[in-house]
């Protein structure tokens, strides 16, 4: 039996969420080619730890020189199957998690804070969907780290994480709604 229990998305916060960024002190919008984009954020992370969010985030910064601490993909881009490649050979460890569209599921929560504590590169495989896990992402990484994510035909979007950014980001978990879902054997 699977027991699943999920953060859902109220609708009231789907606009929020969407321009989370604008939320975050000192987050920035980067536009331009993927290179541009990593470059910019190379000049403004220096050697501190990043944590990429979404498939063509992960490729572009392995492809122009930048490993994240943390990446975390679902082999989709606009919910279409991506044709960016992730290198999994840079990280020490691949894990799956599953994390239903418009979710954060607990369990995923529960190993991307286990992640935070070790001293490795790992990128996580969704089995679902990602587009929520930056929020994640901020609550569970540490301080003085960055989380970078896509927008699409934008560019992309790098926060830092700071004390005030992750108060905001569980103030905005707070306001999900919680529910229990079971199901059959698989």
């Amino acid at each position: 039996m699977l027991n699943l229990k999920l953060y859902i998305l109220p609708n009231d916060l789907r606009g929020t969420l969407r321009d989370m960024h604008k939320l975050m002190e000192n987050s920035v919008v980067i536009k331009g080619s993927h290179r541009d984009v990593v470059n910019a954020i190379r000049s403004i992370i220096g050697s501190a730890n990043i944590w990429a969010i979404g498939d063509v985030i992960c490729s572009s910064l392995i492809k122009y020189g930048i490993i994240p601490r943390v990446c975390v993909f679902d082999e989709r881009t606009q919910r279409e199957p991506t044709h960016e490649s992730i290198d999994l050979s840079k990280f020490n460890k691949v894990i799956e998690v599953m994390n239903p569209r418009g979710t954060i599921s607990e369990d995923t929560l529960n190993k991307l804070r286990h992640i935070a504590k070790i001293d490795e590169r790992i990128a996580v495989r969704v089995i679902g969907e990602e587009d929520l896990l930056a929020l994640a992402a901020l609550i569970v990484a540490s301080i003085n780290s960055y989380i970078a994510y896509g927008l699409p035909k934008k560019g992309a979007v790098l926060i830092p994480v700071t004390s005030n950014n992750k108060k905001v980001a569980k103030d905005l978990l707070k306001r999900f709604e919680m529910m229990e879902v079971h199901s059959g054997p698989l």
